[in-house]
């Protein structure tokens, strides 16, 4: 559950400022796309836990309100739903912590019993608020079915290193931000020309056939086998 707060502005380290209001919004990386999927007429299962409590009923009654099939949505009555508190600024840049709760303890018994959705669907999307090593068994699992496998690597764990190198050969898109790049590439990333630079070398590095980096406001770098492509951003 994202707990969004909007002001005109974020604020810098250590300063406090006055917001214009404040929102509950179902959330997560993996409901929102679930959600989104669903909405544009995809057929979409939903593989995750949340807690036994109000963010969690929330949270599964928004997915199915927007079509998206919540048999493999857990409920766990040991942990809390997970939720985000988000900061928004006006120009729609924002800053956000993760804390997964009930999502962190997803296991490899919840991927294998979720094995009929996977026979279903063309698309596994994956993102990091569950054990990377549980994204990686996914990918594996989703590749020997021969569906495409979209990784956002988000939030990036703190020890790059322990991202499981078995996963990346299973992954055919791999999603970033800005952030997320030069963390995964080594590399700064502060333009559309960084963007680029970061983009190749996650492909080589990685070995994934699609690298996509969001930058906000400055629109999306893609590239794939063909070169690299900037897309600017649609006004909202």
């Amino acid at each position: 559950m994202d707990v969004v707060a909007v002001a005109s502005r974020l604020p810098a380290k250590g300063e406090s400022i006055v917001g214009e209001r404040v929102a509950l919004s179902p959330g997560g990386k993996a409901g929102n796309q679930a959600a989104q999927a669903a909405l544009n007429g995809a057929r979409t299962f939903m593989i995750g836990r949340v807690g036994r409590d109000d963010f969690g009923d929330r949270l599964r009654a928004a997915l199915a309100a927007s079509g998206v099939d919540t048999t493999y949505l857990m409920v766990d009555a040991e942990a809390g739903t997970g939720i985000s508190p988000v900061l928004t600024g006006a120009d729609g840049e924002y800053a956000s912590i993760i804390v997964p709760g009930a999502a962190w303890r997803l296991n490899a018994a919840d991927i294998a019993a979720a094995r009929a959705a996977f026979a279903q669907s063309a698309v596994l999307l994956l993102q990091c608020e569950i054990p990377v090593h549980l994204s990686a068994e996914a990918a594996r699992l989703a590749r020997a079915q021969g569906m495409m496998v979209i990784f956002n690597a988000s939030p990036v764990p703190p020890d790059v290193a322990a991202m499981p190198a078995e996963m990346w050969p299973a992954v055919d898109v791999l999603l970033v931000n800005r952030t997320e790049a030069a963390l995964l590439s080594g590399l700064s990333v502060t333009s559309t020309a960084d963007a680029e630079r970061a983009s190749e070398e996650l492909q080589r590095r990685l070995g994934v056939p699609t690298v996509i980096v969001t930058l906000g406001g400055d629109g999306v770098l893609a590239r794939d086998g063909h070169g690299a492509r900037h897309l600017p951003a649609w006004p909202v």
